[in-house]
């Protein structure tokens, strides 16, 4: 993406790319996951790339930023611009999921007014092997003093139950009944509300004739995920009463 902006003299876009990429991805996540487990020659290598990536754009902090931690006798100028080669789909998907997890626990803490500090128990229920081997990333990331995470885990007795990319997790934190019902509450019309809107585009020919099919499949696909949301959320208040 960043060398097609460079071909058509799109600087702007191109450094906009790497911004993101280096502090929504690689400072945000990666350094942080790769506490976990410390892989120094990966870490090396992506920050390699990285200055190659930006060396067009700002070629003397590279230059000197590669002189100083990778080589003092070769120009940075005389290496390839990077081109991806290794891509595992696999691997990628599992780590979204793991972040969208990340992201609802911490929604909920929010909700639920919690220090983000405080360290807390959440299950997940999946028997996706990738996703459990990431048990402990999940807790760094997470802030969690455990995670819990098989095909038959149990649901905490009072436990606030959420589903993420097909995955239910169950977060254990101190329980009021009163604030929890008015939660679900809101969240069960704002959900209502979502799935009668992408119902009522499913059910319109204008738009699954005329709008391109991948825009339509994603429709098709968020829905399903609404309804699944919802399903849970009704089982939730009927278990309050």
């Amino acid at each position: 993406q960043v060398a097609k902006h460079l071909d058509k003299y799109e600087i702007s876009a191109a450094g906009d790319l790497i911004y993101h990429f280096v502090w929504d991805e690689f400072c945000d996540w990666y350094i942080e996951a790769s506490k976990v487990d410390m892989n120094p020659d990966i870490l090396k290598f992506v920050y390699g790339e990285i200055l190659k990536l930006t060396h067009p754009i700002c070629p003397f902090v590279t230059e000197a930023i590669w002189q100083e931690l990778f080589s003092a006798d070769e120009s940075i100028m005389d290496f390839q611009f990077p081109i991806l080669e290794l891509e595992d789909v696999e691997i990628e998907k599992t780590f979204e999921t793991v972040q969208n997890l990340v992201g609802e626990i911490r929604k909920i803490r929010s909700e639920k007014k919690l220090n983000p500090k405080d360290k807390i128990e959440v299950s997940v229920k999946s028997s996706d092997e990738n996703i459990i081997d990431s048990k402990e990333v999940l807790e760094v990331l997470a802030n969690l003093s455990e995670a819990k995470i098989s095909s038959d885990v149990e649901k905490p007795e009072r436990a606030v139950v959420s589903r993420v990319d097909g995955v239910e997790i169950y977060v254990d934190i101190p329980f009021d009944e009163a604030a929890e019902k008015i939660r679900l509450e809101k969240e069960l019309e704002q959900l209502s509300k979502k799935k009668a809107g992408l119902e009522g585009r499913l059910s319109n020919p204008s738009y699954t004739e005329k709008a391109p099919a991948h825009l339509v499949d994603q429709t098709k696909a968020e829905l399903v995920e609404v309804s699944e949301k919802l399903e849970t959320v009704e089982t939730e208040l009927k278990n309050l009463g």
